[in-house]
């Protein structure tokens, strides 16, 4: 008579296996795909080259900015700020009203039809969402390609 079957022996330890491996991956964050630089590049001139954008980039007194698919822009009081959609990091520098309606009539658009997603804070005026919506319904971006966020982000 077995006090203890050959199937709960695997499955124990397959379970103590996988509870080991969760824990150990726990420790070891530096391995994978990581965070990127956290840079982000926009431009208004789709034919340049990355190599065109990195040296305008360096010049010093200028900005590179490439505009992405989608354009993520949170609303911090009277500011927009640009999110990066891979890392949600929100850049450090807000970008003047004009410069965000033009990223967002470059922008290409998801699969969905958004040309542009409007996060807020709950720092965010309304005023400024109502300007910015605004602006870009007078650029000529229609109600489906713009994305008001219902929530609040951090």
């Amino acid at each position: 008579m077995k006090l203890i079957s050959t199937k709960r022996v695997v499955g124990v330890t397959a379970v103590g296996a996988l509870c080991v491996g969760i824990w150990l991956g726990g420790w070891f964050k530096g391995l994978g795909l990581g965070e990127g630089t956290g840079q982000v590049e926009v431009s208004l001139d789709p034919g340049r080259t990355k190599q065109a954008v990195t040296q305008a980039a360096s010049e010093p007194g200028k900005t590179a900015i490439v505009p992405p698919s989608v354009l993520e822009v949170v609303v911090d009081q009277q500011e927009y700020f640009l999110k990066q959609a891979e890392t949600g990091k929100v850049a450090p520098a807000p970008l003047p009203l004009e410069q965000v309606v033009k990223l967002a009539t470059a922008a290409k658009g998801d699969g969905d039809g958004y040309k542009i997603k409007i996060y807020r804070k709950a720092s965010s005026l309304h005023m400024a969402e109502s300007i910015l919506k605004e602006e870009l319904t007078k650029a000529g971006l229609t109600e489906l390609e713009i994305y008001l966020h219902p929530g609040i982000v951090e």
